[in-house]
């Protein structure tokens, strides 16, 4: 219901309109921490350690500008363990590239947008949210 939502309008880099859990991250991040098999962190002393990002909402304000990002993003598209969608304050373009090619060559496309800083910070890990990049905004369930 209305009373129990708010909408945020973001910048939409790639569209597409899906739901999931947001997993917040502070500062720059690298995802070849990820392990394609099972979506999870497993990187020692990184954030998503042990932290499943398959079908969530995956938040973290700025990328490393790793080429190996397009690779790792479509390697968990190829593996059905990747992320619902991407949000960030600024995206690297290297970033977009895998869910760009996910979608020709695997059919599955991941939504990557941007929220000016202050709607990002207002983002919490665990809200119910989907990212609505045909629309141009994320919707978030409260409560």
């Amino acid at each position: 219901d209305a009373a129990h939502r708010s909408s945020i309008r973001p910048r939409e880099l790639v569209e597409r309109n899906l739901p999931g859990k947001t997993v917040s991250q502070s500062g720059k991040r690298n995802l070849r921490c990820v392990a394609s098999r099972h979506g999870s962190g497993d990187a020692p002393r990184h954030e998503l350690l042990g932290q499943s990002i398959t079908g969530k909402i995956l938040a973290f304000p700025y990328g490393k500008g790793s080429a190996a990002a397009p690779l790792v993003l479509l390697e968990l598209a190829k593996q059905k363990t990747a992320p619902a969608a991407i949000i960030n304050i600024e995206t690297d373009p290297l970033l977009v590239a895998g869910p760009i090619i996910s979608k020709h060559f695997y059919g599955s496309s991941i939504p990557v947008v941007t929220l000016a800083r202050a709607a990002f910070n207002s983002l919490q890990a665990g809200q119910d949210a989907t990212v609505d990049g045909e629309k141009g905004q994320i919707v978030i369930r409260n409560g």
